[in-house]
């Protein structure tokens, strides 16, 4: 498995700019994304059965390293056609360099009240945040398991159904709440700090 990933890992890694040209060079009455996006939906759908039901006839020796190679190949080059068609026609662009924009933006804030430029200390944060958010994941698995009684595949407590649920739905939407709150502080028009950062600069 580690080989078919490390084969697949290299595919993937210079997939995706032909497959962007090639939506980006499409001339379709139905625009230039939907059709890349139903190839790849469709085609990722007929291999996902193949993906974790393996015939009998593959599953020994060298026959399964084969199977497994182009089966993966085949779904996950299929994933890369949906997705990079859903970005480019969702116009998850803007979405995608958001929070760069927002770093540089602080970056600037920072420069205009200190008189400082402190890359080094909000991009030191940046890593910073991505595993306090994994900690809170952490924090949500404990406080599940205490709440609803749940200890394992055996000891599922009363309600593991329940359990699932708000795990799966109330403390995401906690967590966007919050971050909702948080960005309505974060203010871009009539920006002074900006201006006085280029006049630092």
């Amino acid at each position: 498995m580690a080989i078919i990933n490390v084969i697949y890992a290299n595919w993937d890694a210079v997939n995706e700019p032909p497959v962007g040209c090639l939506s980006d060079n499409t001339r379709c009455r139905c625009g230039r994304r939907r059709p890349w996006l139903l190839t790849g939906l469709t085609f990722y759908l007929v291999l996902f059965l193949p993906v974790y039901a393996v015939p009998s006839i593959f599953r020994q020796g060298n026959a399964l390293f084969w199977y497994a190679l182009i089966v993966i190949f085949l779904s996950e080059t299929a994933s890369t056609v949906m997705v990079t068609a859903f970005i480019a026609g969702a116009g998850l662009g803007g979405v995608k360099v958001c929070r760069e924009m927002m770093m540089v933006l602080l970056v600037d804030r920072s420069l205009a009240r200190t008189g400082r430029r402190q890359e080094g200390v909000y991009y030191g944060l940046d890593p910073f945040i991505g595993r306090l958010s994994k900690l809170l994941e952490a924090l949500a698995l404990i406080l599940l398991c205490v709440f609803s009684g749940y200890v394992s595949g055996e000891k599922t407590g009363p309600n593991p159904d329940d359990a699932f649920s708000y795990l799966i739905s109330v403390f995401p939407f906690i967590c966007m709440v919050a971050a909702w709150l948080l960005a309505r502080k974060f203010r871009l028009e009539d920006d002074q700090a900006l201006i006085q950062a280029e006049q630092l600069s």
